[in-house]
């Protein structure tokens, strides 16, 4: 294509955008308006977050079938990434999350059939655990309504593997996990995201108008 053509192809792409200024702007503008209503009415939820060191990442650490052991500790010294995540990840921990906070009343399950199978099933979908190898770190993610729930819930995932630790007798490390960054209840929203969404919808309401303008010139 030469200069002339191209010159030609931008004052049609040009004239289109134009004469069609009001209907693309409209086109984007409506959903944008109607997904920030939506966002305003939809409840707010607030994620908190918790840091911990992975035990790989420690100095010295050995792997075994066992665990991770460094000089001067037995093969219960340490526990890997993916055992602490298990524990985390597992349905005890989730039990004593629903009964320590009260979930059910919480969530509003008494009348469920199961409640308590509801709540944990709220629990597994609200909750995030990430290892990340090449940061050597674990994120414990909780999301709640209430901020200050959410950053007590992810306080209990870290203090409740020294219970199960004490109570299966899995290492001789108190405690079982070092924070680096504690809990604390966030301030901005997790849910919903407001300003993505609203760019998502204006874009996606502009990208159904050019197809019905294509589909309408290819149809008539």
């Amino acid at each position: 294509m030469n200069d002339k053509e191209e010159g030609l192809k931008l004052k049609e792409i040009y004239k289109f955008i134009w004469n069609r200024k009001i209907s693309l702007f409209l086109s984007g503008f409506a959903p944008a308006v109607i997904t920030l209503i939506i966002c305003l009415f939809l409840p707010k939820r607030y994620t908190a977050k918790a840091v911990i060191l992975a035990p790989e990442a420690l100095s010295g650490s050995i792997s075994t079938p066992l665990g991770y052991i460094s000089s001067g500790l037995t093969p219960k010294g340490k526990l890997s990434s993916l055992t602490i995540i298990s524990l985390l990840n597992s349905e005890t921990m989730r039990t004593k999350i629903v009964k320590k906070f009260d979930l059910i009343k919480h969530y509003r399950l008494e009348r469920t059939r199961y409640p308590q199978v509801e709540a944990e099933k709220i629990v597994e979908r609200r909750t995030d655990v990430v290892y990340s190898e090449k940061e050597g770190l674990i994120y414990i993610f909780f999301e709640s309504k209430d901020p200050i729930l959410s950053a007590n819930v992810v306080n209990f995932y870290i203090n409740y593997l020294d219970t199960l630790n004490l109570q299966h007798n899995l290492t001789e490390r108190r405690p079982i996990v070092i924070v680096v960054d504690p809990p604390i209840p966030p301030v901005e929203k997790s849910f919903p995201k407001t300003k993505i969404s609203i760019i998502v919808s204006s874009f996606f309401g502009i990208f159904l108008y050019l197809m019905f303008l294509w589909l309408r010139n290819e149809l008539i």
